[in-house]
This record gives C-alpha cells, structure tokens and sequence, in this order.
C-alpha cells in the first residue's frame, strides 16, 4: 500500500515533474536527503514513464476528430500497426 508520503510526493511530482528536489523539499518540509531517497523508491515502484503534455493549439493543430471503425477480427492488428504508424493520428483507443 502507498504512503501518505508517498502519495504526497506523487501529487508534487504530478503538478510538476520538473520541479528540483530543494523546491519539493521545501514544499514538504522534508530534508533534501529524505525527499531524494524517498524519490528514488517512488519512481522505481510507481512511475512507469515521463511523458511532455503538449498544447495542440499553440502547434496549430485546433481540430479534433472521433472516428468508429468497425474492423473485422483478422484484420486487426494490420489496422493497429497502420494506426500506429500515421502520422497525423495523435491517439486511438480501443473500445468493447
């Protein structure tokens, strides 16, 4: 099960992953050394990857679009790979 301080230092992470660990520290009242041994452990167990959050709009690309498709089950991983490869397709999901 997950700490409080864990999950504290989750939420601070979350809010800000480019934050120093002086400034969570701070923001924790923690020590420095503390923070960054705790840091460790949360990363390894918790976080799977770092990722950018863009903003679509700023990059000119204002529209969105929810396309169904209906694919026939032997057809469908060519169609996930086909997907997976387009350029012009930010994200895809996979529903029932």
């Amino acid at each position: 099960m997950v700490s409080e301080k864990d999950l504290h230092l989750l939420h601070h992470l979350r809010n800000d992953a480019r934050a120093t660990i002086t400034d969570i520290s701070k923001k924790m009242d923690a020590p420095i050394t503390t923070v960054f041994d705790r840091m460790q452990g949360v990363l390894e167990k918790y976080v799977e990857r770092n990722t950018s959050l863009l903003n679509f709009g700023r990059l000119g690309l204002n529209s969105h679009m929810y396309v169904a498709c209906r694919v026939a089950r032997k057809s469908r991983e060519q169609f996930e790979a086909c997907i997976a490869k387009h350029p012009h397709i930010n994200t895809a999901a996979q529903i029932g």
